[in-house]
This record gives C-alpha cells, sequence and structure tokens, in this order.
C-alpha cells in the first residue's frame, strides 16, 4: 500500500478552484444542496455522497439528500452513527470498513440495496463555528479514501457551509417579502372588500403566464410580488370612490386611475436588492397599454417591461370575469377570451395574449377553503413501496382544507407526485383520504416544507360529508376565515 498523500495537486486546486465559482454562484437552496452533493461525490472519487444539515429545533442531523439513494429522509441524534458522531465532536472520521465500526448502522444498506464499503465524513460549520452540518462521501474509487481525499472535502465542506448559509439567508429575505407581499394585499382587501381575492387570482395567472413565456426564476418572483402589489395604491383612493356601486363619474374615474401612479410611488419607498428593483415600474404599469393610451405614463410597446404587459392582461381578465363585483355581473369567459384578442396589438401585447389563450392560463379553480387553526390533526403515510413509510403528526397549527384538497406544513421532503394517506381529525369530524403531492416548498424554517395535496378516488360519500362539515364550519364559525382562490 502506498503511503498517504496530504498534498494537493494543482488539478485537484483548479476543481476546488471551479466547485467555489458554482457552488457561491447558486442562490435557490435546493439546487444548491443538489449541487454540494454531486462536487462532494467527484471531488474525492466517491461512489455516492449524502449531505445532513443540522435541524437545531430537534437537535438532529436530518438528510437532506442522499444521492441516488431510495431511502429519502435518515435522521440521527448526534453522537449516533458516523455522521452524528462527526457532528458532536466537529471532527471528520475516515473509516476504511465501514461494517468493521460500532457506529456504523447497516440498516440503510438494507433498505436500499446498496453495500458500505468505506465512509469519510467531515463536518460543516459556519464562520462562527457553528454547526450547518455533515458532508458524507461513500466507497472511494480506489478502495480507500486518503488524506488528500479528507482535506478535499474538507475543503468543500468549508465552502459549502458558507454557501448554504448565504442561501438560507436567501430564502429568509424572500419569504420575508413574501409575508410583507401577502401583509399589504391583506391591507388592500380590508380597504377595497368589493375586489379582495382579485390580487392573489391576478397573482395566480400572471405566473402561470409567465412560466410559458419563458421567464426564469428571478422574474417569475418579481412578477409574483409585483402582481400581489399592484393594487396596493388603493390605499390612496377614498373609501366612497372605491366602495360605489355604479359607474363612476367622470371627476371619479380620474381619482380612480391615480392608483396606479399610488402604487408606484408607494413601492419606491421600499429598498429592494439589485435584481428586484423595477418592482413598482412594474406594478405601477398594469394600466398602461402597447399604444400608450394607458394610464399613468403612456409608456408604449417597447418602453413596457414584458413583466408589466403580463400584468396588464391578468388584470383585465380577472376585473372582466369576477363573480365579486356588486357593480356587474361577471363576464363568460369566452367573451372576456375574445375582447382580449380584439385588443391585442393595441391595449395587450399580442404574442401574450396568444400564449394566455392557447395554453388556457385562464383557467382557474374557483374553490374556497376553510382555515382551521388549532383544530385540525393531521396524520399522513406515504404510499410508495420504494420509500421508507412514515407516520407522523402533522406539528404545524394551520392547514387550508376543501372537499378537493389541501395544504399542509411538514418535516418530510415529499416528493411531488408521491402518493400519500392522510387521517384529517376535526372536531365532530374525522376522515381518512388518500391524495397526490401536487406541490412541495420549503418555508424558509429548516427542515420544513409546505404541501399541497389533491384529493383523489374520494368516495361521493365522503366528499359530500367533508363539503357538508365545512360550509356547516363557515356558517357558525364567523372567526374562521373562509379564502378565496
Amino acid at each position: 500500500m502506498t503511503a498517504p498523500q496530504s498534498g494537493l495537486t494543482e488539478e485537484q486546486v483548479f476543481t476546488l478552484i471551479d466547485v467555489t465559482r458554482r457552488l457561491t454562484r447558486e442562490r435557490d437552496l435546493d439546487s444548491l444542496l443538489n449541487l454540494i452533493v454531486r462536487d462532494a461525490t467527484d471531488v474525492v472519487g466517491a461512489e455516492r455522497s449524502t449531505l445532513f444539515l443540522f435541524d437545531e429545533e430537534t437537535d438532529e442531523l436530518w438528510s437532506f439528500v442522499a444521492e441516488e439513494a431510495e431511502v429519502k429522509e435518515i435522521r440521527l441524534p448526534l453522537g449516533r452513527g458516523i455522521a452524528g458522531e462527526v457532528a458532536r465532536s466537529r471532527q471528520p472520521l475516515n473509516i476504511p470498513a465501514a461494517y468493521e465500526s460500532p457506529l456504523f448502522n447497516p440498516e440503510v444498506d438494507k433498505k436500499t440495496g446498496f453495500h458500505t464499503h468505506n465512509v469519510l465524513a467531515v463536518p460543516l460549520t459556519n464562520p462562527d463555528g457553528d454547526l450547518v452540518g455533515v458532508l458524507q462521501s461513500l466507497n472511494h474509487a480506489a478502495g480507500l479514501f486518503a488524506d488528500r481525499e479528507v482535506r478535499l472535502l474538507e475543503a468543500l465542506a468549508s465552502i459549502a457551509a458558507i454557501a448554504i448559509e448565504n442561501a438560507r439567508l436567501n430564502v429568509e429575505r424572500e419569504t420575508l417579502q413574501r409575508d410583507l407581499v401577502q401583509t399589504l394585499a391583506a391591507a388592500i382587501d380590508a380597504k377595497d372588500p368589493v375586489t379582495a381575492g382579485h390580487s392573489e387570482r391576478v397573482t395566480f395567472y400572471a405566473l402561470k403566464l409567465g412560466e410559458i413565456a419563458g421567464l426564469g426564476r428571478e422574474d417569475l418572483q418579481k412578477l409574483e410580488f409585483a402582481a400581489g402589489l399592484h393594487d396596493v395604491g388603493k390605499i390612496g383612493i377614498r373609501d366612497e370612490i372605491l366602495g360605489k356601486p355604479g359607474r363612476f363619474s367622470d371627476d371619479e374615474y380620474a381619482l380612480m386611475k391615480l392608483h396606479a401612479a399610488y402604487t408606484r410611488e408607494i413601492l419606491e419607498e421600499i429598498h429592494y436588492p439589485r435584481a428586484m428593483r423595477d418592482i413598482p415600474l412594474v406594478a405601477g404599469s398594469h394600466h398602461e397599454r402597447i399604444d400608450g393610451n394607458g394610464y399613468p405614463s403612456g409608456y408604449r410597446g417597447e418602453e413596457l417591461p414584458v413583466l408589466a404587459k403580463i400584468l396588464a392582461i391578468v388584470d383585465v381578465f380577472d376585473a372582466l370575469v369576477a363573480y365579486d363585483r356588486p357593480y356587474k355581473k361577471p363576464m363568460p369567459v369566452p367573451d372576456a377570451i375574445k375582447l382580449l384578442t380584439d385588443n391585442a396589438g393595441a391595449q395587450f401585447d399580442a404574442g401574450l395574449v396568444k400564449l394566455f389563450v392557447e395554453h388556457e392560463c385562464y383557467k382557474l379553480e374557483r374553490r374556497r377553503y376553510v382555515r382551521i387553526a388549532g383544530d385540525l390533526s393531521i396524520e399522513y403515510e406515504v404510499l410508495n413501496p420504494d420509500s421508507v413509510i412514515r407516520r407522523e403528526p402533522d406539528w404545524s397549527k394551520l392547514a387550508d382544507l376543501s372537499a378537493g384538497g389541501m395544504l399542509f406544513t411538514s418535516r418530510d421532503n415529499l416528493a411531488t407526485g408521491s402518493h400519500l394517506l392522510v387521517h384529517v381529525e376535526m372536531p365532530d369530524l374525522e376522515v381518512d383520504v388518500v391524495g397526490q403531492l401536487v406541490r412541495s416548498q420549503p418555508t424558509g424554517s429548516l427542515g420544513k416544507f409546505r404541501n399541497g395535496i389533491a384529493f383523489i378516488n374520494l368516495s361521493k360519500g365522503v366528499r359530500d360529508k367533508l363539503g357538508r362539515y365545512l360550509v356547516n364550519l363557515a356558517e357558525t364559525r364567523p372567526d374562521l376565515e373562509i379564502l378565496p382562490d
């Protein structure tokens, strides 16, 4: 056996520089964590790697990413297992024969069919020395991890810890921005209850059209915030004008039109990251027209950002088909679509209208959720034979529930498309339903995910029972919030 080598080759140094460049550029936390795992495997010549993150609330490690593994999640208390011991000691462990180590747990191998020969695990700590997690690589291609690989993985772990902290700060910033948007949107609804829910629906339409138009993640996020805030200027409009049941006089209409300018003025008082600085322009331009005859600035054609062109289309569409306006009847969807197409090229961007219609971005399931706080208990099992079946009481205090689906928070990073058996317990009612996960996203807090499931194979009896229960709740519990969608 050759003597261990501790120095890094020139090629390995350049590899680390390249890895550093990739990791520090990635702002999306999920993408970053997957990138770290792939880079760890490549850098040290391993067969597989796993990234464990430290959960301060439970004092546990949990595997956010287990490369190519069938087990979706592993949780370890500090000091248990190889990764747990590395987290406790803050020292690397290089295990040449996994099955001979008392720290190694062979159960994961049994569940996945993978066979672990050797393990290299190093701690991830931030510049303040706080534990971020553990990076673990399995089965070196040459049979053993040498000192050089230990140094490489430690270097990668230092880079990864900083990148994770930065990405978390980005998630927290985005969460704060989203919360602020929702708070301001709620203030708009309180000011103008006639159009309550309008901003939420406009955001839904806008994001669908933006995705079809090929917008990137950053532009979609900008569009989401601008759509949620596009009517914030109504705060500056007098109540008697906002609440008027009939048509506006010319003077009243002139005052009402000021809300777009007020939106831009209000939003310009907020400090934004550099990439988000045109949110006030986008949000305040939703009544501009391609032909320059819009307001408040009379922008035309290419003077208008594409995000503002999207908002102009979806804002008008929702106003036309809205069923909650006391001063008019809702326009049938086909008539609203015809109005958009008839005005394409003059009022609206013709290409975007074409995408909106052809891809049916206007389809929105209008259901009502009853939000139950503190009165709802959730348990679920993942019905996937290739993964570990879990049953865990939900620890969140909020869930949005309808007869067709629900939102809930979990500690599991559930895969979209997964099927779950869900037990929902409410006052005077318990139901077991099967649902398919249609979306899941991090909440901004470590190890917490917001999941949306659509109920499937729901019997008519259960659906009717659940629907009647929710209707009765809405009628008998005025403290419950009814959310339009």
